[in-house]
C-alpha cells in the first residue's frame, strides 16, 4: 500500500502476517510490538503512544466488519466536510467573522484575548 508516495511497511507487514499466520497471531504480534514500543519510550511519550495505540487497536477491531467500518468512516468524512464548509462560510463573510471574533474574545481572560481580527483568522 502506498500512502502519500511512500510505502506503508506496517500495512504490508500486517497483511503478510495475516496471510501466513492468521488473524489472531497477527493481532497478538501488533499488540506485543506496541507494548515494546511503549516500554522503551520516556514517560511523556508513553501517554501519547498509548492513546495512539488505542486508536489503532480500535480501528483494527472495527475493520473486522468492513461494512460498519466504511459506514463510520463515511459519517466522519461527512461531519468533517460540514465543519470545513462552516469555517469556509465564516471566513468569507466579514460580518460573521467579526461576530465570531467578538464572541470568542469575550469568553477569554484578558491576558489571552486577541486584539486584532487578523490574528484570529
Amino acid at each position: 500500500m502506498i500512502v502519500r508516495g511512500k510505502i506503508d511497511y506496517i500495512y504490508e507487514l500486517r497483511k503478510d502476517l495475516f496471510i501466513q499466520f492468521g488473524k489472531e497471531a497477527s493481532r497478538n504480534f501488533f499488540i506485543s510490538l506496541a507494548k515494546l514500543i511503549i516500554a522503551t519510550n520516556s514517560r511523556d511519550e508513553k501517554e501519547k503512544i498509548k492513546k495512539e495505540y488505542e486508536k489503532v487497536l480500535e480501528a483494527y477491531n472495527n475493520m473486522g466488519d468492513k461494512t460498519e467500518y466504511i459506514f463510520k468512516v463515511s459519517n466522519e468524512k461527512k461531519k468533517l466536510t460540514a465543519e470545513i464548509q462552516k469555517i469556509d462560510l465564516l471566513l468569507n463573510d466579514g460580518e460573521a467573522l467579526k461576530k465570531e471574533f467578538i464572541k470568542r474574545n469575550s469568553a477569554l481572560p484578558l491576558d489571552r484575548q486577541l486584539f486584532s481580527v487578523r490574528k484570529f483568522s
